[in-house]
């Protein structure tokens, strides 16, 4: 289904949008993170596999996107912790290579 196309669903980021939204998290002011597994290279295969231009994003609540973090290797997942501190996997497609990075608030 396309956004727009049901009154049930509206695009939750405006320009400039993420390039490969693969995983999100809502924080508690309304906001929500988004992780990008890759932010550069050439369509239909760079985007995917160039390492360390992954980026985790912060939509806020009137669909603006502002970067948090850029130049991540590869992350896969992003959560939110009781202490405020936002945690993101990052190498998660290289076996042994794995990291979760902390940002503090």
């Amino acid at each position: 289904m396309v956004a727009g196309t049901d009154d049930r669903i509206e695009l939750a980021t405006a320009p400039p949008r993420t390039v490969r939204p693969l995983n999100l998290a809502f924080g508690p002011d309304g906001s929500h993170y988004v992780v990008e597994n890759a932010t550069g290279g050439v369509p239909p295969f760079g985007l995917f596999f160039l390492p360390e231009t992954g980026r985790l994003s912060r939509v806020a609540p009137d669909c603006t996107v502002a970067p948090v973090l850029e130049g991540l290797d590869r992350p896969t997942a992003v959560a939110l912790g009781k202490d405020g501190a936002v945690y993101v996997t990052a190498n998660g497609i290289t076996a042994g290579a794995g990291e979760v990075l902390m940002i503090k608030p």
